[in-house]
């Protein structure tokens, strides 16, 4: 039975509804135990999958956090509503999302703010509801820029400028053009790597994508980090140690979708480029994933 298919957005098999004021049933005999009113609801084919929690001005949007990782505790979120895959606190002016988790790893700290193409911060509830909750950016934001780290058991949410990245690189893909991912350290290069690898797999003349680093110690990061967020995906992540390694298995490859990662130096790139005999698509591009913005520009891939 398929009760969700993340391509389907804004058609196909997906229909939407939004309720608000449900109920949801004191779940013990505690105390504290109550019955909790939820404020919005956002539904994919009957699941609810982003919940929203509101407060008037007068209070703080943490204060509609704190309200969501209460009911978290006392155990709210469970049957169909432990489908909720993002949720979203504002108290009309300012606005934060999130992904769900424990009561005991919830961190009031990593709330992430919303930000547009051009880096402008978007506060307010109703310009986040335009851009983020409407359709079909509300279904892409659990179907396509969600990870499910299987090694750690959470769920991710890819933050603003790795989504606006992604976008980008697929829309340049698409269109034969060639680039670079220009993010800080420690801002998520390799969620966004991941994500750019599985999304141009969705290209019907893409069969597979390399993913090249040039440490070992980013070899190590990529292996585990790939293996894990690829754990429930229909397509097949391998790693190679060396350029001849990754020639056999592209030359191997035929009709499954892959995403090869391989650990080599520049030259060693080149000598890849000249040995495997490229069949140009339509969809055939390259990408390039740094941190510093003095190397990147001269990086090419023709």
């Amino acid at each position: 039975m398929i009760v969700f298919v993340a391509r389907d957005i804004a058609g196909g098999s997906s229909s939407y509804e939004i309720i608000n004021q449900y109920i949801s049933n004191k779940t013990g005999n505690g105390i504290n135990s109550a019955d909790r009113r939820f404020d919005v609801t956002l539904l994919i084919n009957g699941l609810p999958m982003i919940h929203i929690e509101l407060k008037t001005q007068n209070h703080t949007y943490m204060d509609a956090y704190t309200q969501i990782k209460k009911y978290t505790r006392e155990g709210h979120f469970h049957g169909l509503f432990s489908c909720v895959q993002m949720f979203v606190v504002s108290n009309g002016s300012t606005t934060r999302y999130f992904a769900p988790a424990a009561a005991t790893d919830l961190n009031g700290k990593f709330l992430t703010r919303w930000s547009n193409e051009d880096n402008q911060p978007v506060e307010d509830l109703q310009s986040f509801a335009e851009q983020v909750l409407s359709i079909p950016m509300g279904h892409k934001m659990v179907a396509h820029f969600s990870v499910l780290d299987y090694a750690h058991r959470r769920l991710l949410l890819m933050r603003p400028y790795q989504i606006h990245a992604l976008e980008a690189v697929y829309e340049s893909a698409i269109a034969r053009q060639s680039g670079f991912v220009w993010h800080t350290t420690g801002s998520g290069k390799t969620i966004t790597a991941y994500k750019v690898c599985q999304r141009l797999l969705w290209i019907p003349s893409v069969d597979h994508t390399v993913y090249i680093v040039d440490r070992r110690d980013l070899d190590d990061q990529a292996k585990d980090t790939f293996a894990s967020y690829s754990r429930f995906e229909n397509f097949t992540v391998e790693g190679t140690d060396n350029t001849t390694e990754l020639i056999t298995a592209l030359a191997n490859k035929k009709t499954d979708s892959y995403c090869d990662y391989c650990t080599e130096t520049r030259s060693s790139y080149r000598c890849l480029c000249e040995e495997i005999p490229w069949q140009r698509s339509e969809a055939s591009s390259g990408i390039a994933f740094g941190n510093d913005r003095r190397r990147m520009p001269s990086i090419n891939f023709r």
